[in-house]
């Protein structure tokens, strides 16, 4: 496959300038945030790498044995760490790695990815740039909980994907990071960090499009740290920022970051570490014939 530079894809079908403009502007605070932390990415990616492994897993177990897929992609690829392992799951040639953040995009072509099997391009779950019918398979890891619209975003996974194709994802769901949530809520009445949904939400509207359910399950996930500002800097690392509409739209003071510490003390375990709780979603669905 001949492609002619390395943001382009051999499937995508351009939206109109209008249609991509408003889309993108919406999440501009996504792609900026994410890009800013392309460079040290993986260095922090402690929970992507752990959930990415255990989608992989999930996935392979409900596939049906030896099936091939022609065309897969990479949703929300970031530094491309996945894109690989991706190709292997589905026995495809080659997988094109999609993600809202060139910078990450940059990451990725510079890794020493086998760039004969995997492509990268820009785009937006909730906007793909590809043909109906066109992808096999696509899979997921940590991306979709940045979308505005979960149903719009199932919408667009039914277009673009073909009759028995398969679609993975992993997802954080409400209640993660809530001992970072309530010692913020110690402090003040803002929004200092992200709402995420409930696996409901993703399962009804997986289901309300027309996809078949082949596995979903929830885990809760607790990495421990020595110091709230170590899950800070994680945070910030992977480029998780607070990008709710409520968030602060000013400088958090010292003070409120010395109080927020204090009040996660709260929390520190008998081992003498503190824990980040989350819940994360694993989803595999079928396209029906």
């Amino acid at each position: 496959m001949n492609l002619p530079n390395r943001f382009s894809s051999p499937v995508a079908e351009t939206p109109s300038d209008k249609q991509l403009l408003i889309n993108m502007s919406q999440k501009s605070d996504v792609s900026r945030s994410f890009g800013a932390a392309a460079g040290h990415y993986e260095e922090f990616a402690h929970l992507q790498r752990y959930m990415g492994t255990q989608l992989l897993r999930k996935t392979q177990a409900v596939l049906p044995m030896h099936t091939r897929f022609e065309t897969c992609v990479d949703l929300g690829c970031g530094t491309g760490f996945f894109s690989p392992e991706v190709a292997e799951l589905f026995g495809a040639e080659s997988v094109i790695g999609l993600d809202i953040s060139e910078g990450m995009l940059q990451q990725a072509v510079s890794h020493k990815v086998d760039l004969k099997s995997v492509y990268f391009t820009a785009g937006d779950a909730e906007a793909l740039p590809f043909a109906n019918n066109s992808l096999n398979a696509v899979f997921s890891n940590l991306a979709v909980q940045w979308c505005k619209s979960v149903s719009v975003l199932f919408a667009e996974l039914m277009r673009s994907v073909d009759s028995g194709g398969v679609v993975a994802l992993s997802t954080l769901l409400e209640g993660s990071l809530a001992e970072l949530k309530q010692s913020w809520a110690t402090v003040d009445d803002e929004q200092h960090v992200n709402s995420f949904l409930e696996l409901a939400d993703y399962r009804n509207a997986a289901a309300s499009i027309g996809f078949e359910l082949l596995d979903i399950e929830q885990e809760t996930i607790t990495l421990e740290y020595d110091q709230t500002l170590d899950l800070m800097r994680d945070l910030k690392g992977v480029g998780a920022h607070n990008i709710s509409t409520d968030r602060p739209k000013h400088l958090t003071g010292k003070n409120k970051i010395k109080k927020v510490v204090d009040a996660y003390e709260n929390y520190r375990l008998n081992s003498g570490r503190l824990p980040a709780t989350y819940q994360a979603a694993y989803l595999v669905v079928r396209k029906c014939s």
